[in-house]
C-alpha cells in the first residue's frame, strides 16, 4: 500500500510546475488525513478482549519499577543515548536530501530511494531476522544490526548532488535491514525480561 501511494505522489510532484507543488502537497496531505481518520473509525469494529487488571499499587510504583530494575536499567540508558543520536541526525536529514542533494528536482527518485527501497529491505530482512536471533541471541543481533544503522550518515555524506542515488540506495538498504533486526531483537528482549504482569509498563 505504501508503494502504491508514495510512487504516484512523487511522480505528481515532479510533473506539476513549481507554483502548484504546494497545492499538490496540500491535496496529498488532505487525502492522507481523511484516510487516517477513516481508519480510526474502522478500529472501532475490531473486537477487544475484556481487560482484567492483575497489578496492585499506585501508578507511580508501576512507572518507577522499570527504572529501579538493575537488569533493565542499562537498556534504558542505551535507548536514551541511541534515540538522542538518531533524532539529532534524523531531524535534518530530510532537509539535507531535498535541498543539498537536489532531490527537490526529482521527488519520484527520492521516493524510490528513501521510501520504497528501505521498505523492501525491511520486508526481506525481517523474514530471516527472527531465526537469526534464535540462533545467535538477542545481544549479538542487537549489536550486529545497530552498526549499519549507526553509520548511515556516512553514506549521506558520501552522496554528492551530482550523483546522490547510489550512496543513498546503499544507505536505504542498510537502513531497512538493520533496524528491522534491531527492533525485532529489542522486542524479544522487552518481552522476555519483565514478568508478564509488568510487560506493558516496561515496553512503555
Amino acid at each position: 500500500v505504501t508503494l502504491l501511494v508514495v510512487i504516484p505522489a512523487g511522480l505528481c510532484l515532479d510533473v506539476v510546475d513549481e507554483p502548484y507543488k504546494a497545492r499538490v502537497l496540500a491535496g496529498i496531505f488532505t487525502v492522507g488525513m481523511l484516510l487516517g481518520m477513516t481508519d480510526l473509525f474502522m478500529h472501532r469494529l475490531i473486537p477487544e478482549p475484556p481487560f482484567s487488571p492483575v497489578l496492585t499499587g499506585s501508578f507511580k510504583e508501576h512507572v518507577v519499577a522499570p527504572l529501579a530494575d538493575r537488569e533493565f536499567r542499562p537498556w534504558l540508558v542505551f535507548v536514551i543515548g541511541w534515540n538522542f543520536a538518531m533524532m539529532l541526525g534524523g531531524a535534518l536529514c530530510t532537509v539535507y536530501f531535498v535541498d543539498d542533494l537536489g532531490l527537490r528536482q526529482n521527488f519520484l527518485g527520492g521516493s524510490v530511494v528513501l521510501i520504497a527501497i528501505p521498505l523492501v529491505s525491511t520486508m526481506v530482512g525481517s523474514r530471516w531476522m527472527g531465526g537469526l536471533i534464535d540462533r545467535l541471541g538477542v545481544k549479538r543481533v542487537l549489536l550486529f544490526c545497530h552498526i549499519p544503522w549507526a553509520v548511515l550518515p556516512l553514506f549521506w555524506i558520501l552522496a554528492s548532488p551530482e550523483a546522490p542515488w547510489f550512496w543513498l540506495a546503499v544507505a536505504s538498504i542498510l537502513g531497512g535491514a538493520g533496524p528491522a533486526g534491531a527492533i525485532n531483537a529489542a522486542n524479544k528482549y522487552l518481552t522476555r525480561l519483565p514478568r508478564a504482569s509488568q510487560r506493558a509498563m516496561y515496553i512503555a
